[in-house]
């Protein structure tokens, strides 16, 4: 901030004005950075000050939109991971799509094909899976994951009224904040690797929790849940999406009785800066895995399968980024 030469000011305004451009380099700091700004432009000593402060801020809308959609991001964080004891799992988690709600309405995205959403519940939704922009990252080093947090809320919970389970990754031992984050929502867990000890059940084999995972995501589906499950079972950036597919969402459906629609959804460009870009979601008709794999017992035909989706996923992928692009697909 530059002062007209010869005017004096006080000591304290002067720090604060020579402090913006260090508090405007961390988004920790940006909130103090347009605190000043916006009390120089409103209680500034002279006109220049003033109306300076006031272009600084007109120049910085961006940035400012930025700011907003990340403190947004750290209260659903927080309220979720420090939800009430009493609260219900399945509280916190319509608590938690009414607040993404508000924050996916403050950007711009576009939505096609929701008259494929089946009429009932208790189905597996299967997406490709997006990296999260590196502003995004919270204090304790986590990032919500905003496609299957749009999915979430913007698609599945105002048609049924729920919201679903997701399928994720069991963190790591040093990954305290995902952990509560996800715990408090009562999402499920895979093992992809070795089985840790964070919950002290060392006579369970890999196998056991694989099974103990079967187990709990077939009485979902028997209640009326949905599942969502991303089956590259990592993440990708847009341009990249999809990555080869794992076996377990199908491997879920076949088990279940009565079998669930696998529903495909197709995401794109939550990689980026959701206050700069257009996101895309397009749903497309569900099936049955039985559709394509007669012998429930054949790994060959299922993979076999797997393989036709993955492909047939490069073109859904594709027309997501043209509905970003241009509104249509």
């Amino acid at each position: 901030m530059s002062f007209r030469p010869g005017t004096p000011k006080r000591h304290h305004e002067i720090e604060d004005s020579l402090e913006i451009p260090y508090l405007l380099e961390n988004r920790l700091t940006l909130s103090d950075a347009f605190g000043t700004l916006e009390l120089l432009r409103n209680h500034g000593e002279d006109e220049n000050e003033r109306n300076l402060a006031g272009l600084a801020l007109e120049i910085l809308q961006k940035v400012h939109a930025e700011l907003h959609f990340y403190q947004g991001l750290q209260r659903i964080y927080e309220s979720v991971a420090n939800a009430p004891a009493v609260q219900l799992p399945q509280q916190v988690r319509s608590h938690c799509m009414e607040e993404f709600q508000v924050l996916f309405s403050q950007t711009e995205f576009r939505v096609a094909g929701e008259e494929y959403l089946p009429d009932r519940p208790g189905q597996i939704f299967i997406m490709n899976h997006l990296e999260n922009h590196t502003d995004n990252l919270l204090p304790n080093d986590f990032r919500l994951t905003l496609d299957t947090h749009f999915l979430s809320s913007m698609l599945i919970y105002p048609k049924y009224g729920e919201a679903p389970i997701r399928v994720i990754r069991k963190p790591e031992l040093d990954w305290y904040g995902f952990q509560q984050y996800f715990d408090r929502l009562k999402y499920l867990y895979v093992y992809p690797g070795d089985v840790d000890d964070e919950d002290r059940d060392l006579h369970l084999t890999r196998e056991a929790r694989n099974r103990r995972f079967m187990d709990q995501a077939l009485a979902c589906l028997k209640q009326g849940e949905n599942i969502i499950i991303c089956p590259e079972g990592r993440c990708y950036y847009t341009e990249e999406s999809p990555g080869p597919f794992k076996s377990g969402a199908f491997r879920l459906a076949l088990k279940a009785d009565p079998e669930p629609l696998i529903v495909p959804v197709a995401v794109a460009n939550f990689d980026k800066r959701l206050t700069r870009t257009t996101t895309a979601t397009i749903v497309f008709p569900s099936f049955r895995v039985s559709d394509y794999v007669k012998d429930r017992e054949d790994p060959t035909a299922l993979y076999a399968f797997i393989n036709l989706l993955n492909h047939w996923y490069k073109g859904f992928v594709r027309q997501a980024i043209e509905l970003a692009e241009t509104g249509t697909h």
